[in-house]
């Protein structure tokens, strides 16, 4: 028997395609599952495959250094696969977890497994189900070298943006894992946002979803920065969904609940953007909202209680509106970026992180990806590491920021759900003030904590005013 090249622990629709994907490419796979339906399922979907529901069957099947690719969800599974696979671990063996595990539980298992003499990698794969089949974007954390050695298997299968494959060592141990929680942060806030624009447009000016969708494909492909279209891959599907009909021609978003899920990485990322002291209120502002969906008996009781109206039944908007949706929107997806990459940037350090890898491995394959990220790339090869200062975006962000401010006028009139994009008007407010008010607080913390001033005249001396004297 011919022994397999990679071995997956982990047979749903993530692994089985990704199976696929490596069977196309000339690559021998074998997988394992304690669910012997996903081993049959997977089977049937690569017959050129092996699968078993036992554990040692599965590991002879693999050569040496055995390299194990994990699709298992985040957090305990991880944790009990891996103390099962000790049994059989030589030196040299590979482990790539490729789920969305926290980086700090990364960390932790990559030092566990590296006395083992066991080279982990945490490994960020994006795409969803059809970026498996047909190629993924993938950011790995660890080391170098052994990366090195194993790096084909990946670079067969990922997405390609101009004939580069989009997979690439982004930094050390849980690297990978960061940067695709960042990822997944920034995704929050690009679908929230998409669903702002679509609350505006449907609820405030009345659009069918046809119509929705017709507007959406324009300004996906009309030139806005540097004759650069966005082309967003996610407003791409949106325009689909809007569109698409069920077998009696009835259109199916207004059949699905309101109630949106999450696997608690867009969590992660404003809680590490917190600890790291970095804002990102647009990225926050969308996780929220995905808790207040999660509370629809609680949001029919404020309706009942605190509003006998929903909206304004005044659908006037003027003529420039729909250009200005446009450009608000496109600013606040540029805040989104920046605010991911703030954080990246504040803890490159620590990680040994490549942010210019990682930019490059999110133009093909992945859910956020744009055509704008050219640009961004452009920015960093420029040291430039805030996004919105850069030469390619502060024009636009400075032209579009009134447009910004009109399109949220109109919603607040249309009492439509616009936070995130309310957040990052906020944000940009708050950037562009020449003086904050924060010396008021900086005063009262002081008042009744003492914890001491500073003076604009000598900022280097902190001490306590007496407040209290006449």
């Amino acid at each position: 028997m011919v022994k397999a090249e990679l071995g997956i622990i982990g047979l749903g629709t993530m692994g089985s395609n990704l199976a696929s994907n490596l069977l196309n490419k000339g690559i021998s796979v074998s997988g394992y599952d304690i669910d012997e339906q996903k081993v049959q399922n997977f089977l049937k979907q690569n017959p050129e495959g092996f699968a078993s529901i036992k554990l040692e069957e599965f590991v002879k099947t693999l050569n040496a250094p055995h390299v194990f690719l994990l699709l298992v969800p985040a957090g305990e599974a991880v944790d009990q696969i891996l103390e099962q696979l000790e049994a059989y671990f030589d030196t040299g063996d590979y482990i790539f977890d490729g789920g969305n595990s926290y980086f700090k539980d990364t960390e932790r298992r990559w030092v566990k497994l590296k006395r083992l003499g066991v080279e982990f990698f945490g490994m960020g794969v994006s795409g969803g189900a059809e970026g498996a089949l047909n190629g993924p974007s993938m950011m790995v954390g660890g080391e170098k070298e052994p990366w090195e050695k194993k790096k084909w298997i990946f670079e067969a299968i990922a997405a390609r943006y101009e004939n580069t494959a989009c997979v690439a060592r982004v930094g050390n141990s849980s690297a990978g894992h960061l940067v695709k929680m960042i990822h997944n942060g920034i995704e929050y806030a690009l679908m929230q946002l998409i669903s702002e624009l679509f609350v505006i447009l449907q609820g405030g000016l009345g659009m069918s979803n046809d119509s929705i969708a017709e507007q959406i494909d324009i300004w996906n492909k009309k030139k806005i920065i540097n004759n650069t279209a966005p082309n967003l891959y996610l407003l791409d599907i949106t325009s689909r969904i809007l569109r698409q009909r069920d077998e009696n021609g009835i259109l199916v978003l207004p059949k699905i609940d309101t109630i949106t899920g999450q696997k608690g990485t867009g969590k992660w990322s404003v809680i590490t953007a917190l600890d790291q002291g970095i804002d990102v209120s647009t990225m926050a502002s969308a996780v929220f909202q995905r808790f207040i969906s999660g509370e629809p008996s609680l949001r029919s009781r404020y309706i009942k209680s605190v509003s006998s109206e929903n909206k304004n039944s005044d659908r006037t908007a003027p003529d420039y509106l729909i250009e200005d949706i446009f450009q608000g929107f496109f600013i606040s997806v540029l805040v989104a970026f920046n605010q991911g990459f703030n954080v990246l940037n504040k803890m490159k350090d620590d990680y040994f992180l490549d942010i210019v890898k990682t930019t490059e491995v999110w133009r093909a394959g992945c859910i956020i990806r744009t055509d704008l990220l050219n640009l961004i790339v452009e920015a960093w090869k420029g040291e430039e590491t805030e996004i919105l200062l850069s030469s390619n975006f502060k024009g636009y962000i400075s032209n579009g920021l009134n447009a910004l401010r009109r399109v949220l006028q109109y919603s607040i009139s249309m009492k439509l759900p616009t936070p995130t994009l309310l957040n990052t008007l906020s944000y940009l407010d708050s950037m562009l003030y020449p003086e904050l008010p924060t010396n008021l607080i900086q005063a009262q913390r002081d008042y009744f904590g003492q914890h001491g001033i500073r003076l604009k005249d000598n900022p280097e001396i902190k001490f306590h005013y007496n407040w209290k004297q006449d």
